[in-house]
Order: structure tokens, then C-alpha cells, then sequence
């Protein structure tokens, strides 16, 4: 049968594009012409859960900046009290492991290089020990390697492990805490600034939401979880094994993470903590500053674990895309029956309640010839908070035929 090129339609066969309302969000419209056939398409930028805002009592501590997020699901949640920059103790050897690992990475239970201790090293640990800072015994020669530092570094708080690990990583102390500082604008800690590997130094500040932050990058390696999980260590020239300073790491769910303390900064925590939510389990991180006066350590702890306590209130799984649900019609002027363009399968997330969920829509080309039943016409990417994406393909439910033999002697 010889082939007809298809005429152009005119005027009076222009389509009528069918608006379909999602929720009460901004919507847009765009049109496919492919022969003749147009995909009228409103989808909305951005969605978000049709949930009642939860019932969340936070217990902030008074006079102090805390933060809490909601690790994998939506980043920071929430938080209080000034974000301005103050003294955070150990909590900069946060941003030491995380160039560690970056630059090392660990597999699991994999040791990592062996490194050899330096002279320099070895007097770090004689000041440290002068000065009363929190140290591990290093000897020039002496041969650890990379987990056992790590493991040193987040456990004990070891000062001068701080120190040997920026020479092993960058070459020296002061080329280290350039790239400390490099990194916290690359992760937006806007209001940080590393003046050493340990954070002993007054002079290294940040907030309560920038320390949140790099304690969740952190978490993303294995080899950084597992360690801060560890409620104790045992260590080369140490008799015994020596426990976590931040107590409780595998009771009632905490699984980390890390503590500080100097007499400027006070007693500051990023607290994680494994938490029953209506999505499932989840892993809520709470970070505190500047608790003063005495046993600051044992009571920003307790802020914390209150923090992590009720912050699983506010996540909901939600479904943000149904099975089946329309996205539109293809239309042709050949045709009185439009095809409905509908969703392959449903999309459900765990959020946090508020979160917009950002979507972007990928169109697909259309075919030339039969449009048949599940053809892909585009295809979604919804974006949490935290940068989860899940997708769906939007596809013709019924087939949309070709014009016939009369329509185009007509046209």
C-alpha cells in the first residue's frame, strides 16, 4: 500500500488541552506535536504530603543552638537558638575523618594502609599529654594503620592522632586545615571556620546546623559508622580497653556520634540514635553546643537523646504518585477519543512531613508511526529533601492509532 504524507492540521483541527488539577500546586502545560498529535500535560514543580502537621513538643535546651535531622530522609528538620559561629572542641575531627575517608576510603572491615608515626607525631603526643588534652600514646617508628587511627581519632578524641592523620593525609597540619576549610564551603558549613585538625583551638567555630551537616556526610561512609558505633577500643600501648566518650553507644538505640569538650566551648554532641517512626526505622542525628557549667558532657547528651526522641513524629510516608493516575491525554484531530497518559506505578516516600518533593519531567520521543498501549510519553523524577529520587515512566493507557485512509484525503 503506498504511503500518504500527512497534511499539516489547520486551524479549525486545533486540539483543546485538558487541565488536570494536582492538588493546589502551580501547574504548567506543554504540548508534543508529533504528526499531529499533541500531549496536553500539566504537571506540577513541586508536591508535597497532604498530612496534618504533627504534634511535636521540641525540647530545646536553653541557652544553647541545637539542630536535628532526619539521617536519609530530609537532612535538617529543624532547629534553634542563634546559628553564630562558637568555639565546637572535638567536634572539628568530624571534618578530619571526612577528608580521611574521602581521600582514603575504607571498604568494610578492611584495616587501610599502614602508616608509619613521625617524630612530629610523637612530640604532638608529649604536648598533648603537658597540656591535659585528650591523646592516645604514639611512638616515632611505631606502625597503625588507617582504622585503628580513624578508630582513635572518633573514640578516644585523640588529639595528636588529629594531627598525625592531617600530615599522613595532606602533608602538613597547615595544609590539612586548608582543605578542611576548602571542603565546608564545598558542603555550604557557611558559617565555619577550621583553624586546626583537633578542634583544641578556640578559634575553630561553627553552628550547631553546619556540625549537623558534616556529621551526616560522614555517615554516609560505612567505615565512619561503624567506628562511632563502637562503645569501646583497644589500642597499641594502652592497657585495657577505653570507652567511648559519648556513653551509651548501643543502649537504647545511639549509635554515635561524636563529643567534644574544651572550657571555651563547653560540652557539644552530634547524638545519633536509631528511632521507631510511622515510615519505619530511622536514624535521627541531633546536634548541641556550648553546655556549660558541671558535667556538661552528661548533660548535652541528655539534650540530645530528647532531641532524637521526638523528631521521628514528623516522618510520614507518603504516597506522592498513584498507580494509574493521569498525567494528561494525547490527542489527535483524527480522532474523538483522546488517550489518557497515566502513571506505570505508584511512587511512595518517607519524609519528613513539610518537605516539598521536587519533580522533573523528562519528555520522550514520541513515535511516528502507531502509538500503542504503555508507550513511554515522559518520565518524572521526584527529588526529596535529602536528595533521594525515585522516578516513574508516564505511559499511553490505550493505543493511540494512526489517521485513516479518509481523514488524510480529506486533509
Amino acid at each position: 500500500m503506498q504511503r500518504h504524507r500527512v497534511a499539516r492540521p489547520s486551524i479549525g483541527a486545533a486540539l483543546v488541552c485538558t487541565v488536570l488539577a494536582l492538588g493546589s500546586l502551580v501547574r504548567e502545560n506543554s504540548a508534543l506535536p508529533v504528526a499531529g498529535v499533541l500531549w496536553s500535560a500539566p504537571v506540577a514543580s513541586s508536591l508535597q504530603a497532604e498530612v496534618s502537621p504533627p504534634s511535636i513538643s521540641w525540647p530545646w535546651p536553653q541557652g544553647e543552638q541545637a539542630a536535628v535531622g532526619v539521617l536519609g530522609i530530609d537532612g535538617l528538620v529543624a532547629s534553634n537558638g542563634a546559628q553564630v559561629p562558637v568555639p565546637i572542641a572535638s567536634l572539628a575531627k568530624l571534618m578530619t575523618a571526612y577528608i580521611v575517608l574521602h581521600d582514603h576510603p575504607l571498604g568494610p572491615g578492611a584495616s587501610g594502609p599502614d602508616i608509619e608515626i613521625t617524630a612530629a607525631d610523637q612530640a604532638d603526643w608529649d604536648e598533648d599529654l603537658a597540656t591535659d588534652q585528650s591523646s592516645v600514646p604514639l611512638q616515632e617508628g611505631e606502625m597503625l594503620n588507617e582504622r585503628q587511627l580513624l578508630e582513635a581519632l572518633l573514640i578516644r578524641s585523640a588529639n595528636d592522632v588529629a594531627k598525625a592523620l592531617a600530615r599522613w593525609d595532606a602533608g602538613s597540619v597547615a595544609g590539612f586545615v586548608h582543605k578542611m576549610n576548602a571542603t565546608a564551603l564545598d558542603l555550604a558549613m557557611t558559617h565555619t571556620r577550621y583553624t586546626s585538625p583537633s578542634g583544641f583551638d578556640p578559634t575553630t567555630v561553627s553552628t550547631a546546623v553546619d556540625v549537623l551537616k558534616i556529621a551526616m556526610a560522614d555517615m554516609a561512609y560505612p567505615a565512619f559508622a561503624s567506628t562511632v558505633d563502637q562503645s569501646s577500643l583497644s589500642f597499641p600501648l594502652i592497657a585495657g580497653s577505653v570507652p567511648n566518650y559519648v556513653s551509651g553507644v548501643g543502649q537504647d538505640g545511639i549509635v554515635g556520634v561524636k563529643s567534644g569538650f574544651t572550657s571555651q566551648a563547653g560540652g557539644c554532641i552530634v547524638l545519633a540514635a536509631r528511632r521507631e517512626s510511622a515510615a519505619g526505622p530511622v536514624t535521627v542525628l541531633a546536634a548541641v553546643l556550648g553546655q556549660q557549667g558541671a558535667n556538661a558532657l552528661t548533660r548535652v547528651q541528655a539534650s540530645a537523646s530528647r532531641l532524637d526522641d521526638v523528631a521521628p513524629a514528623g516522618v510520614v510516608e507518603h504516597t506522592f504518585v498513584t498507580r494509574h493516575q493521569a498525567f494528561g491525554v494525547l490527542r489527535a484531530p483524527w480522532s474523538r477519543h483522546p488517550v489518557p497518559v497515566v502513571a506505570a506505578h505508584a511512587v511512595t516516600l518517607a519524609v519528613w512531613w513539610s518537605s516539598p518533593i521536587i519533580v522533573h519531567r523528562y519528555i520522550a520521543r514520541l513515535s511516528r508511526g502507531l502509538i500503542p498501549a504503555h508507550y513511554e510519553i515522559a518520565h518524572l523524577e521526584l527529588v526529596a529533601g535529602a536528595g533521594r529520587r525515585a522516578g516513574v515512566r508516564l505511559i499511553t493507557s490505550s493505543p493511540l492509532s494512526q489517521a485513516s485512509w479518509w481523514w488524510r484525503i480529506w486533509r
